[in-house]
């Protein structure tokens, strides 16, 4: 497969497994970073501190260091980066801040009386 090819052009939300094969993590990550997709990336290996470097530089929503991606935490925001969002998150305390639009209401029992 290659860049070019509409199933890594396109956002694809189905059984499918498009492969690139990269010479190295450097071009791994800069394949991964030429869509204008961002919604979640999965790194495997056999080390963490790589993985967390990798991850750093993936530019998507989401990253799982030797996870899968279809790991949905409740208590974490969810959401991509680039086509793949809107720059919103949805999921645990973000939520009120999306879905909500937030007002002050002070309340008195009469009038304040003001000197003027």
């Amino acid at each position: 497969m290659t860049t070019e090819m509409p199933a890594f052009r396109e956002e694809i939300f189905g059984p499918v497994a498009p492969v690139v094969v990269v010479r190295d993590a450097d071009e791994a990550v800069e394949v991964a970073n030429a869509t204008e997709y961002g919604l979640v990336a999965a790194v495997q290996t056999g080390s963490l501190e790589r993985g967390r470097d990798l991850a750093q530089r993936l530019r998507t929503g989401i990253v799982h260091v030797n996870d899968q991606t279809l790991n949905n935490d409740a208590y974490a925001p969810f959401g991509g980066t680039g086509a793949s969002g809107n720059g919103a998150r949805f999921g645990s305390q973000s939520s009120w801040d999306e879905f909500t639009q937030w007002q002050r209401v002070t309340y008195r029992e009469a009038a304040h009386p003001f000197p003027f």
